[in-house]
């Protein structure tokens, strides 16, 4: 029984880390796009990626 609360809170942490890093991958790499295209888009993809890994851990 204590083990399924285990797998679902950690279920639960994995959703919150997918979903805030692929958030802000998407949003951040759209504002860099706009303003430096390509270039701007892969940096604002990475600015992302590590920003929502800091509030994913940040959460849990």
């Amino acid at each position: 029984m204590e083990t399924d609360k285990i797998k679902t809170n950690e279920a639960g942490k994995s959703a919150v880390t997918i979903g805030t890093t692929l958030g802000a991958t998407g949003v951040l790499g759209a504002i860099g796009a706009k303003h430096l295209g390509p270039t701007g888009s892969l940096v604002g993809m990475e600015l992302g990626a590590i920003s929502g890994a800091i509030v994913s851990n940040a959460m849990g």
